[in-house]
Order: structure tokens, then C-alpha cells, then sequence
């Protein structure tokens, strides 16, 4: 961090300007400890702005008989070790923390704790990083103490913390609108892949009540090829241009391409005879994290791992996203679970994936479906950008007004963020 700042700021560590401590955990062969109604924070909660409510809750016994200390309504949370170490939270009821969790509270007429939270988010993680190139992941009590932190007058930390919570809170309503859509895409999945539209009269299936009209089909009826990809050993490179997909890069119905490796011509003309990939192609994953199906949607040139079954629809009988969806769907999860085999590393083979049972309603039915469910997905994408977005306007307010390279006027209202 740069000690350049505004001449009104000063560079102040954390325990000038605020409070802290951290609490702990009542022994877990008590009983008693745990069954009282008193909230207890633990680190791995520490990963959402707003803290509203805990996972557990200890006993007056509890906190009497051990380290665990309460915090106040209004106290930012920093979690000091575990998958969240150094992310920063407000509490917003008052609670006992564990050891893992520290507290904060800035001193009267110095500090604000909303500008606490954001001053110590932009903060933390560079002293994590740092901490972890030592060989020590954890941060502590004393180094949150000893974290230097430029400190602007007591005014102008309250304007910049109310900036910040702006587009806060547009985020996390944005993040809600995703949830709901995506419980939607869920349930209209359900509702389509199994009475399709406007049908009154359905049949017993192999798979559960279908329209009738439907057919149940195998995989491998509906397809000119299931294979996998490449055996080829090949090597992947920062110079290589051309994308090699592996498991971790089919997710959520997408083909994460920001997470391939690269490789070089040579390499992809070996690694891709007989496995060329077209447009309304289907990656499928059949080992380890298996089940996750993605349409292919663009031309490019890209190869992909044995691991990764290749899918090609007969589109004279089957829509590819329709395709998709149904894999994706419960009923495919449901068969990929049945099928899976292994120890190490669980899988679907080829053989058994050829054989999942597809419900089939008539072609321009299939178009439908999945013009309806791409719509949502579609409505999703849009949301998830406007939050890449906003998060990216985050990131960038905070270096400029925590820093003091842009300054507020503390008479001017905060612009509101769209």
C-alpha cells in the first residue's frame, strides 16, 4: 500500500483507529455448550457483506466457561483463517464469535465501521497474499492490529463508505435476481422436460409419467457418434493459441473457455484427428466431477481431454439444446448417479451414457422447449454480466476513494448506481 495520501489523511494502524479482538469455541464434548440460543460465529460464515444469522448457537454456560467473547450489533467481522481468510463481514445482530473470527469496531469521533469494512476488505487481502508466500496461510489478531490503513476525516469516511454501499447493494440485489432465475430455469426444466407444452393426456414410461405422443428413446439412438476425447499425449503451453478443454472446464451448462489451456498446431493436429467438434456438438463429462453437459456454439478450433465424452445429435431426430437440457436435467443427473462406477475417481462409461433413456416429444415440440429454457439462460447471461460489472465498478471505486486518489465532496449527495 502507498503511504502517498491526501494531505487531511493519515496512515493509521487498525488498533489506532479501532478496537479489536477475537473470541472462541466451547468445548465440543459439552453438550450443555451447545444448546442454548445464543448466535456463535464461525469463519467460514464470513462470506457475505451482512451478517443476519449463524449456522449454531452456544449456551449462556458457553460463554461463561470459555474464550468465546460477544461482539455488537454494527462490529466488522474479519475471518482470520480457513477457505475464507481475510474476507470482511458486518454483523448485524449482536453475537459471540469463535477464534477464528476477529472484530473490529472503530473508536468514537476516529473511525466508521461501514468505512471500516471496506478500508479493511481492500486491505486484507494483500496482507494475506503476503502471509501466504511465507508459508503462513493464516492471518492473526496482531497482524490485523498492526495493518497500516490510509484514514481520511471522520466525514469524508462516512461519504465514501456510503458510496460503496450503493453499489453494494445493487450487487446483492443483483446476485438475488440470479438465484431467482436460476430456481426458475430449474423448475421450468422440470416441469417442460416432463408435461412439455400444453399436453392433457400423459402415459407411464420407463421414466415417469410423459406426454402421450412421446417416445422414450436411448442416447445412442438419437446420435450419429458417442466418443470420447483425445488419447493423444499432448502438452499444453501459454504460446499455445488453440484451447484444450478439460473436466474443470464444463460447468453449469457452459463451456468455461477462460479456463482451457493452449496448444500449439502441432499439438491440436494431433490431438484432434477423428474428435473435430462443429457447431451443436455436445461436451459431456464422464469422469471425476462427471455429468455436465455444454453445447459447443462456436467454430473455433479447441480439443479436449479423454475424460470429456464427444456427442454428435442426429439433428433429423433430436434438437441439441433440447439435448442438453435433458442431461443436465434431474433425470439425467439421476441416471449419471446410477451409472457412476470407480474408486478413485467415479465415471460414466461411454457404453452406459449411450444408453440413458431420453424423453422424446416430436421435434418442433423439442425446438420449443428449448427455445423456452435458453430464453431464461439467456436472461441469466445478462444478469451475470451486469454483475461482473458491478463488481468490476467496485473494484475500482474502492482503489480510487480508499486511496484518496479521487476525493468526494462531503456536502454531495452519492450518485446512485443503475
Amino acid at each position: 500500500m502507498s503511504n502517498t495520501v491526501p494531505k487531511e489523511w493519515q496512515i493509521k494502524t487498525v488498533d489506532e483507529v479501532a478496537t479489536v479482538f477475537a473470541g472462541g469455541t466451547p468445548s465440543r464434548s459439552n453438550p450443555d455448550y451447545y444448546e442454548g440460543t445464543i448466535p456463535w460465529v464461525k469463519s467460514g460464515e464470513v462470506n457475505t457483506r451482512l451478517i443476519y444469522r449463524t449456522e449454531e448457537t452456544i449456551s449462556e454456560l458457553a460463554v461463561k466457561e470459555s474464550s468465546a467473547r460477544w461482539a455488537k450489533r454494527g462490529s466488522v467481522l474479519v475471518a482470520m483463517y480457513g477457505a475464507t481468510a481475510g474476507k470482511a463481514a458486518r454483523l448485524m445482530i449482536d453475537a459471540t464469535l469463535n477464534q477464528a473470527v476477529s472484530a473490529i469496531n472503530g473508536r468514537e469521533n476516529t473511525a466508521d465501521n461501514w468505512f471500516l469494512l471496506y478500508a479493511i476488505e481492500n486491505n486484507t487481502r494483500e496482507l494475506l497474499n503476503t502471509v501466504q508466500g511465507s508459508g503462513q496461510p493464516n492471518l492473526s489478531g496482531q497482524l490485523i492490529k498492526t495493518l497500516n490503513l490510509p484514514i481520511p476525516p471522520l466525514p469524508e469516511q462516512q461519504k465514501i463508505a456510503a458510496i460503496l454501499s450503493s453499489v453494494d447493494d445493487v450487487i446483492e440485489k443483483t446476485r438475488a435476481q440470479i438465484d431467482k432465475l436460476k430456481d426458475l430455469k430449474t423448475g421450468m426444466m422440470q416441469e417442460l422436460l416432463t408435461k412439455g407444452i400444453g399436453h392433457t393426456e400423459f402415459t407411464d414410461s420407463p421414466v415417469g409419467r410423459i406426454p402421450l405422443g412421446w417416445n422414450i428413446r436411448s442416447l445412442k439412438s438419437l446420435c450419429r457418434r458417442i466418443t470420447d476425447g483425445t488419447h493423444q499425449s499432448v502438452k499444453t503451453s501459454n504460446s499455445g493459441k488453440i484451447p484444450f478443454l478439460y473436466v474443470s472446464c464444463i460447468r453449469n451448462g457452459e463451456i468455461l473457455w477462460d479456463k482451457a489451456s493452449g496448444l500449439t498446431e502441432s499439438d491440436y493436429t494431433r490431438a484432434s484427428k477423428g474428435r473435430v467438434a462443429s457447431p451443436g456438438d455436445i461436451l459431456y463429462t464422464a469422469v471425476g466431477s462427471y455429468g455436465h453437459a455444454a453445447l459447443v456454439e462456436t467454430d473455433q478450433r479447441f480439443s479436449f481431454q479423454r475424460h470429456i465424452a464427444f456427442i454428435q445429435p442426429d439433428k433429423s431426430t433430436v434438437d441439441p439444446r433440447y439435448l442438453v437440457s435433458v442431461l443436465n436435467s434431474t433425470l439425467g443427473r439421476t441416471q449419471a448417479d446410477r451409472f457412476a462406477i470407480g474408486n478413485a475417481q467415479l465415471s460414466v462409461t461411454l457404453g452406459d451414457l449411450g444408453t440413458f433413456m431420453i424423453p422424446t416429444p416430436p421435434l418442433h415440440e423439442q425446438h420449443k422447449i428449448a427455445k423456452t429454457i435458453g430464453a431464461i439462460i439467456s436472461n441469466i447471461h445478462e444478469h451475470e454480466t451486469k454483475l461482473g460489472s458491478l463488481l468490476n465498478l467496485k473494484k475500482a471505486l474502492m482503489q480510487d476513494l480508499l486511496t484518496g486518489k479521487v476525493r468526494v465532496k462531503v456536502d454531495q449527495k452519492e450518485s446512485a448506481v443503475a
